[in-house]
């Protein structure tokens, strides 16, 4: 009776056994073509973000530049200011000295 016992347990168990094999194999099975579907698309993704990543970069730079560009124009900006006044204060002097000039030529005309 015990004999009987111990190879239906023993059958129990190889069945229980060969079922959970099955049903790890399937399992494995519906996970090697849920990868075959999934290791496409990660790349993909892994592709748009080194895209993206190198988008951002070149932005970052496009952004240095113009920053650089627009200080630089600002600073030229300043220095064409700069020269206009300094221009302006020249022609008023000149002006000036042309005045004087002028009287001093009339006063030795009528001097001499």
């Amino acid at each position: 009776m015990t004999e009987k016992v111990q190879f239906l347990n023993m059958k129990t168990l190889l069945l229980v056994s060969f079922s959970l094999m099955h049903l790890r194999i399937q399992g494995l099975w519906k996970w090697r073509n849920h990868l075959k579907v999934t290791r496409p698309c990660l790349k993909v993704t892994h592709h748009c973000s080194k895209v993206t990543h190198h988008c951002s970069k070149v932005t970052h730079h496009y952004l240095k530049v113009t920053h650089h560009c627009s200080k630089v124009t600002h600073h030229c900006s300043k220095v064409t200011h700069h020269c206009s006044k300094v221009t302006h204060h020249y022609l008023k002097v000149t002006h000036h000295y042309l005045k004087v000039t002028h009287h001093y030529l009339k006063v030795t005309h009528h001097c001499s």
